[in-house]
């Protein structure tokens, strides 16, 4: 997206009569598809392949309904996308995007996995649900949530054929997941409105700033 900002791809299509609007809904459709694609091969490993012949499956996901999965993950590639929009919007160097993201993904990784380190933070009583809610407002630390409390439905010694909980649509309000997915698909659209503004008003070098 910043490529074709800085090398004025954009400009050119505007020229000879792309709408922005068509922009914008093409490109969004493009990446989404893209995502969705590596989306679908993941739930299907985790669902269908079979990795031993007693039909043992990745314990973090055996015990949570397939609905749930598609939604969680689903929430999770739109606002990705978003972001990744509006993030374009602001930037105006690929250099700067390049170094920018690769600092994103490291450092939200980092604090992931110091989280896990810590005590699982997001499903421990000393942290409030203020602080839970305001880390999962982002989208990366938002998803490691997610994950944080599929694996609390993982059956004892990770074996999914062992009898336990399950977690279904009629339980999933005894857990964290509908203000994860309320959060993922609200900030997909806040992002993307955000997105659109910043495209109108902010100086792109040509045209007039509305």
């Amino acid at each position: 997206l910043v490529q074709e900002k800085v090398y004025r791809i954009r400009i050119m299509m505007r020229m000879m009569g792309l709408s922005g609007l068509a922009f914008w809904t093409i490109t969004y459709a493009f990446w989404a598809v893209i995502f969705s694609g590596f989306t679908a091969v993941f739930l299907l490993i985790v669902n269908v392949a079979r990795t031993h012949t007693s039909g043992y499956r990745i314990g973090m996901f055996a015990n949570v309904d397939g609905g749930i999965q598609l939604f969680f993950f689903l929430g999770y590639m739109l606002c990705t996308t978003s972001f990744a929009f509006l993030w374009s919007t602001l930037i105006r160097s690929i250099r700067v995007a390049q170094v920018l993201s690769v600092l994103w993904i490291i450092v939200l990784v980092v604090l992931a996995f110091v989280f896990d380190s810590v005590g699982d933070i997001f499903n421990s009583d000393g942290v409030s649900s203020g602080m839970k809610t305001l880390l999962t407002l982002l989208p990366p630390l938002g998803f490691y949530r997610g994950l944080t409390v599929f694996r609390q439905y993982t059956s004892q010694f990770d074996s999914p054929n062992l009898d336990g909980s399950r977690l279904t649509w009629a339980s999933i309000d005894n857990s964290a997941v509908p203000e994860i997915l309320a959060v993922q698909y609200l900030e997909a659209v806040l992002f993307m409105a955000l997105a659109l503004y910043f495209d109108l008003v902010l100086d792109a070098d040509f045209g007039v700033p509305r």
